[in-house]
């Protein structure tokens, strides 16, 4: 209910690098919030922007793919997002946890992402509004 309509304003590519944005921005404030209540508010910011950015870029994968390569695409993008959740454990079993070393390189990491949602947005696919709005319980039932 959130992805759609942002990328409908904004646009796809936009709406990405304002969730990686604001992903950034909730490492940073991991760092520097001082009690643990205030990392509730960081987390639900931070997922939500992490759930935005799942469904728009499989949605644009799935859109600029070619039907006959949509598969081999996919599994592709499948690889390396296995491998960058298997990255992480390993980076902070480098880095270790304390100061703000993780989350430095956390927040590098993230602002990269934009890098190739940058270089493609001017080939963003484009959401076109249904008449008929889908409702979610629709799917449920």
């Amino acid at each position: 209910p959130l992805a759609t309509p942002l990328a409908m304003r904004l646009g796809v590519a936009w709406t990405m690098l304002l969730m990686i944005a604001i992903g950034a921005l909730a490492f940073v404030g991991f760092h520097f919030a001082p009690d643990f209540w205030m990392w509730f508010p960081l987390r639900v910011a931070l997922h939500i922007s992490l759930t935005v950015l799942f469904i728009l870029s499989e949605f644009w994968i799935s859109t600029s793919a070619p039907p006959s390569r949509r598969g081999l695409v996919l599994g592709i993008y499948a690889t390396v997002l296995s491998l960058g959740f298997a990255a992480g454990p390993w980076l902070f079993a480098h880095l270790g946890s304390s100061g703000f070393l993780p989350f430095g390189v956390t927040i590098g990491l993230v602002t990269l992402a934009a890098i190739p949602v940058l270089a493609a947005r001017n080939e963003s696919p484009s959401i076109v509004a249904e008449s008929e709005t889908s409702h979610f319980l629709r799917y449920i039932w």
